[in-house]
């Protein structure tokens, strides 16, 4: 697929029935393209499961109705997905403001459809992952891997780092065991320090992608240390 960045019109897809979207994780599965993310509203932090599916990745987008999964958490959202031999594996957050949670896993046959496995990790109380969150899997060098954000317990605000764990079995059905953290605070120079008197939010939001000559790009988001506040999140890639 080719896209000419000069005609194309943005954005991307508005959705109707809500007031925000956020975590939006385009899957091709052969012939169809989903989107899945997050709908809702900043005001309450309330989120459901958005999906979404189009012809071409640029559109026309049909937005249905929202996933309903029976997993427990005040804050699930930001689904991760990626399709393999026509499965859908789904890996979701329960929690992201507050200690615990889980990265849930979920299968489909047809995006619509949903079956919740076994969690994929789960917080490890009193540890820099007390609190996890915002789960994304990748295939990297033909292992399977999730990166997602972690947090010790906080007074104040999460202040998340980057982390990663591999499928020992190769597939998305684990077991999963943790690599550790692969990117600090203090690796991103224009990310607020955990110190700053005004610091509004950690590291969250990964992804990891194979490129084709082997080498592996991160991207995720950072919080300026200056500005106004609600107005200082960056995608970055380091």
């Amino acid at each position: 697929m080719n896209i000419n960045f000069e005609t194309n019109v943005f954005p991307l897809f508005h959705p109707q029935s809500v007031d925000d979207l956020k975590d939006p994780c385009p899957v091709f599965d052969g012939r169809v393209w989903h989107v899945f993310g997050s709908s809702g509203t900043v005001t309450t932090e309330t989120w459901r499961i958005l999906h979404a599916t189009a012809p071409d990745l640029y559109g026309p987008w049909a937005e249905h109705e929202p996933i309903e999964l029976p997993i427990n958490g005040t804050g699930v959202a930001a689904p991760g997905v990626t399709h393999e031999c026509g499965v859908f594996h789904m890996f979701i957050q329960t929690e992201f403001m507050k200690s615990g949670g889980r990265c849930e896993h979920a299968v489909s046959n047809d995006g619509f459809h949903w079956v919740v496995l076994s969690p994929a990790i789960l917080a490890i109380p009193d540890t820099e992952e007390d609190g996890i969150y915002d789960p994304h899997p990748a295939v990297i060098g033909g292992g399977r891997y999730l990166v997602y954000s972690a947090m010790p317990k906080f007074t104040r605000v999460p202040q998340p780092d980057i982390y990663l764990a591999r499928s020992q079995s190769d597939s998305w059905f684990g077991p999963w065991k943790r690599i550790g953290k692969i990117l600090d605070h203090n690796d991103v120079p224009h990310h607020n320090t955990r110190d700053d008197p005004d610091y509004e939010w950690g590291i969250e939001g990964a992804q990891l992608i194979e490129l084709p000559d082997g080498r592996v790009l991160l991207n995720a988001t950072c919080f300026l240390p200056d500005g106004l506040r609600g107005n200082r999140q960056r995608v970055f890639l380091p």
